[in-house]
């Protein structure tokens, strides 16, 4: 793991976690269940963070130089 952040969905809070492995796991903070998986391009997540206008956007940085910006709401 390299970064975890926060997000809430209405009531329900997530827990966004970017790894080494090019991977972002969000999981349902409640009971910790997997609620979504997507890759980050093949690169290893450096950083990550919530777009502030819209906590359902994740923004993240990769070994690769490219900075990609994930919808929840649309995966």
């Amino acid at each position: 793991m390299v970064r975890a952040v926060w997000s809430m969905e209405g009531s329900t809070p997530f827990l966004c976690v970017g790894s080494v492995d090019g991977t972002v796991r969000v999981f349902d903070a409640r009971d910790g269940s997997l609620y979504k998986e997507f890759g980050n391009g093949g690169d290893e997540v450096l950083d990550m963070a919530l777009l502030g206008s819209n906590p359902l956007r994740v923004m993240t940085a990769g070994t690769g130089g490219v900075i990609r910006i994930f919808d929840l709401s649309l995966l």
